[in-house]
């Protein structure tokens, strides 16, 4: 069984108040258990301890939250996930928009907060445009999509994170923004979706979801494995499954990311060039110069 988990919001008042209140439904399972204290261990491994304060039948983080708020660099529009360890302890996971196919590119770290922090998995989602009522927002087809999920999809997210080292790799903002413009560029004959790399997609054992536009369209007669091709035509078979709408990578392509040496921020440009085989070229923008473009570098 999943352990339990709350999510929050952060909006402007969020900052504003200085401290953030414990839903209700979670308060009335465990008030009693919770102590002066929390200790929120974020996925990197680092635990910071905040003050729970208690009114009523209301409970809040409040002494050292917006510390936290601002070591991560926390803004309005994240998601943040806790899940509840026991003792007082929390798991703490920046989860993504719950705007379907808004893509999450990574964001920049605040350099005065960050020094001696490693911020690979604090750095995973941007936060969601507000929406506009009478308007509808523009959506590009071909970015990726990102999703809040599930039970289910919480607890997967936890345990790729335990299960193994991420790998990490120090990027700045005009790295990142380098390689979503290169990638944004490019455009291929054939149908194709763009895929940012965050580090819930390169854990072993964890899967990877294709924008949901692109697998209504050309992958919903996928029978099980999906064929990924380099520009220099060598393949990889992957377990790609569909279902409502979702196509996900699930076995192989953690060995496809390791082997080809892809970390966060990289972009991947997923071409069909066969249907009944499936077979998808990808295109990979990197962010890091060194190992270069790796349609360029075979």
């Amino acid at each position: 069984m999943p352990r339990p988990f709350f999510h929050k919001l952060i909006l402007s008042t969020t900052l504003q108040e200085k401290k953030l209140r414990i839903p209700d439904n979670f308060v009335k399972k465990f008030r009693d258990e919770l102590s002066v204290a929390a200790a929120l261990t974020v996925p990197d491994g680092h635990v910071w301890r905040v003050g729970i304060k208690k009114a009523d039948n209301k409970v809040w983080f409040q002494e050292g939250w917006q510390e936290f708020l601002e070591r991560y660099y926390i803004r309005v529009g994240y998601v943040l996930v806790f899940r509840y360890e026991g003792n007082s302890a929390f798991s703490n996971l920046l989860g993504g928009s719950k705007l379907n196919n808004c893509i999450n590119w990574g964001g920049e770290v605040n350099p005065q907060t960050s020094k001696g922090v490693n911020n690979q998995a604090i750095r995973g989602a941007m936060p969601p445009e507000p929406k506009k009522r009478g308007r509808k927002r523009k959506v590009d087809p071909n970015l990726q999509e990102s999703s809040a999920g599930n039970v289910d999809d919480v607890d997967m997210r936890f345990r790729c994170y335990e299960s193994a080292s991420a790998r990490k790799r120090t990027v700045t903002a005009e790295e990142r923004e380098r390689a979503i413009n290169a990638a944004k560029a490019f455009e291929p004959a054939n149908p194709f979706c763009r895929v940012v790399l965050r580090p819930s997609y390169l854990y072993r054992g964890c899967i990877m979801y294709l924008p949901s536009c692109f697998a209504e369209k050309h992958l919903s007669g996928v029978s099980g494995s999906i064929k990924l091709q380099l520009p220099d035509g060598r393949q990889w078979s992957v377990r790609c499954l569909y279902k409502g709408g979702k196509a996900k990578f699930s076995r192989g392509w953690y060995e496809f990311t390791l082997e080809n040496n892809l970390g966060e921020g990289d972009v991947c440009v997923f071409e069909l060039l066969r249907a009944r085989e499936f077979v998808l070229k990808v295109t990979v923008f990197r962010v890091m110069e060194s190992a270069g473009l790796m349609h360029q570098s075979h």
